[in-house]
């Protein structure tokens, strides 16, 4: 109920107001969708935090296809400013060795999507994990791995809040800047 009044009220903002509210209109159907997927998420993000007792901080976000090892929860520990793709897991038990050891994810990291964390692994601040990547060893701060298992890729990198490359942001303004066609940059790497 308490959702359902949220997304109600989410079309009487003024960012909103240009919107058109005609019935079949699949931009309201697209806007109450993404709506709908950001309530589900920190309510999730709530219910690992407060109810299984991670160690998830509040700006962590995370795709509601993400996975998080349900065993033993309070061996999950990811900090600031990450982001956790879509299929991606974090495990913290390895049964067949009897193993319930804590996993840390450091702050600004970005974890692929269908990346695989193991137990006891310790991932350090600043780091991309490829897709795909499957992580049985710890990664040192400001590295990118990928593969199976996961391969020290570069070290050193710098990156932003999320994972997001420092360099992203004046790469493309430099593009727009030098090359006229370049003006719609955005929408052409939306596509």
């Amino acid at each position: 109920m308490v959702a359902g009044l949220h997304l109600r009220g989410l079309w009487d903002k003024p960012q909103l107001q240009g919107i058109s509210r005609q019935k079949g209109d699949p931009w309201v159907s697209i806007l109450r969708l993404s709506a709908l997927r950001n309530v589900l998420t920190k309510a999730r993000l709530r219910f690992f935090r407060g109810v299984m007792k991670m160690d998830i901080h509040p700006t962590v976000e995370m795709s509601l296809s993400a996975k998080m090892d349900m065993t033993f929860p309070k061996g999950v520990h990811i900090g600031e400013c990450t982001y956790v793709a879509f299929n991606a897991r974090i495990l913290t038990h390895d049964r067949t060795r009897g193993l319930y050891v804590h996993t840390h994810v450091g702050k600004n990291c970005f974890l692929g999507g269908e990346s695989l964390i193991m137990p006891g692994v310790t991932i350090g601040d600043n780091c991309v994990i490829g897709a795909g990547s499957v992580v049985t060893r710890d990664v040192p701060a400001r590295s990118i791995v990928a593969g199976n298992p996961a391969q020290i890729i570069r070290e050193g990198i710098e990156v932003g809040p999320y994972g997001r490359f420092l360099d992203a942001d004046e790469t493309e303004r430099q593009i727009r800047d030098t090359d006229p066609s370049a003006a719609d940059l955005p929408s052409r790497l939306a596509r």
